[in-house]
């Protein structure tokens, strides 16, 4: 096991003042100059350490890096409409893109000090996790702040709430419990808050099977729970005991208005420190957070099976998986490793590479949260 160099994904550096920076009109993305054919980018990738994006085209599977920069510490990007959002961490503030030219369209902050992490979208609202203040926050769309809903303590252990996804009126929240809020101390335990937007309450936690639960996946209905486990910075970092959980909502949905507490999740796969995760038909694969390891598995039956491991160099022996993204189209996988720099398009059965780019320029590590555009 190795610890996790320069990883702003696993814990948020925290800076505590808002940054602004002057934004060219457009990024210039090349792929938007062609007037006589137009072709709007496949894949964008936040770079999280120059604070930037890069575009693959899908055709010729170049890479092109915008000059455009984002805000300290960028954490997500998601699609709404024809509109782009991406959550900067540090600059405590969400960046609004147009999709039809990733032109500027507006940033508005959401308070010094809350250091946001992940969010989702409902209808006119977009929920945001706020790592620092161990909060949901409910801002419009437009920018103004209309509720923040505090979390639970557990004796003196404090949530820090991480990633973020919603199933209809019902948001999931990703709490990790510490008494400090650092990674070098095993965070125990974990829960899934649970939140009826369309009531503007939360109702409720699901206790999670292991530490550091992260983030949450949604698939064909069902909500999956993922935790990288024990971390002990005196004992070599991850310890590899996290698990992935599946709960079938279907299943519990008269529940998660009224004690979501009574829900338990199925272990379907352990023994690694889970963070990404991407799953398609009956394969899925995830992403280690300590040691670079892409897994695959087939998850046609309750307990999955693992089929091919595929182990990234990094840098410096130091690999990092923040996100996997399948394309269906050319039955292709895009996987991003932070420390080495690098997007990698694989052979999904294989794990073998048919292409790789550098994400940026630079030499330090980068390359973290991908948007695959329809």
């Amino acid at each position: 096991m190795k610890h996790i160099k320069k990883c702003l994904s696993l814990l948020p550096i925290i800076i505590l003042f808002t940054f602004s920076c002057p934004y060219p009109d457009n990024p210039l993305n090349p792929f938007y100059n062609n007037k006589k054919n137009p072709d709007k980018p496949f894949l964008v990738i936040i770079n999280g350490i120059s604070e930037n994006l890069s575009f693959i085209n899908k055709r010729g599977q170049s890479l092109f890096t915008s000059n455009v920069l984002l805000g300290l510490a960028p954490n997500q990007i998601i699609k709404n409409n024809d509109d782009i959002y991406i959550i900067n961490s540090n600059s405590n503030s969400i960046m609004v893109f147009d999709y039809n030219d990733f032109s500027i369209k507006k940033e508005f902050s959401v308070e010094t000090g809350q250091n946001p992490y992940k969010a989702c979208i409902i209808e006119n609202n977009i929920y945001i996790s706020a790592y620092l203040t161990h909060k949901l926050l409910k801002y419009s769309l437009a920018g103004s702040k209309k509720n923040e809903i505090n979390f639970v303590d557990i004796g003196s252990y404090k949530p820090y709430p991480l990633g973020v996804i919603n199933w209809n009126d019902y948001i999931f929240i990703a709490c990790m419990y510490s008494t400090d809020g650092t990674a070098t101390n095993t965070r125990d335990p974990s829960r899934i808050a649970v939140y009826d937007a369309s009531n503007d309450i939360l109702t409720g936690y699901i206790e999670a099977g292991a530490k550091n639960t992260n983030a949450l996946y949604l698939d064909d209905n069902i909500l999956y729970i993922i935790s990288s486990g024990s971390y002990d910075v005196g004992n070599g970092g991850f310890q590899e005991d996290g698990i992935i959980e599946s709960i079938q909502l279907n299943d519990v949905s008269d529940d998660l208005g009224s004690n979501p507490a009574t829900i338990s999740g199925l272990t379907v796969t352990s023994g690694s420190s889970f963070g990404a995760l991407c799953i398609y038909n009956t394969k899925a694969w995830a992403g280690n957070l300590g040691n670079g390891t892409l897994r695959q598995y087939d998850v046609s039956g309750d307990t999955w099976t693992q089929i091919k491991t595929r182990t990234f160099p990094g840098n410096s022996t130091l690999a990092y998986i923040p996100d996997i993204k399948y394309d269906p189209v050319e039955d292709k996988i895009y996987v991003t490793e932070f420390n080495g720099n690098y997007l990698y398009i694989l052979y999904p059965d294989t794990l073998l590479t048919k292409k790789s780019f550098k994400s940026t320029i630079s030499t330090l590590g980068d390359a973290q949260f991908m948007l695959m555009c329809e």
